[in-house]
């Protein structure tokens, strides 16, 4: 069974590769990215500079966490990392 943490990097990775022609996922188990080190880079870092198209893809993934997904202060400097962590704890409170 999937970690939280799994699920969690799987989904951002996910959205990363969906609005930024930047990222590509190589495999899902294990995980594994291009840029390989994606979560420490920034959604800059990554050329998403709309940060409302990134969370409608997290969204869509995860509907039930809209609003707290909707009310997280997105920038574009912001670490992808960090998204990571957020959405973990979220589904840890599931």
């Amino acid at each position: 069974m999937a970690t939280t943490i799994d699920v969690a990097s799987k989904a951002v990775a996910t959205a990363c590769a969906h609005v930024s022609n930047l990222v590509t996922i190589v495999s899902f188990n294990p995980l594994s990215t291009r840029p390989d080190n994606l979560f420490v880079l920034s959604l800059a870092k990554i050329g998403v500079s709309d940060t409302g198209t990134f969370l409608e893809s997290l969204t869509e993934q995860f509907p039930q966490f809209a609003q707290d997904l909707q009310q997280m202060a997105l920038t574009a400097d912001t670490q992808l990392g960090l998204i990571v962590n957020l959405l973990e704890s979220l589904l840890d409170q599931v």
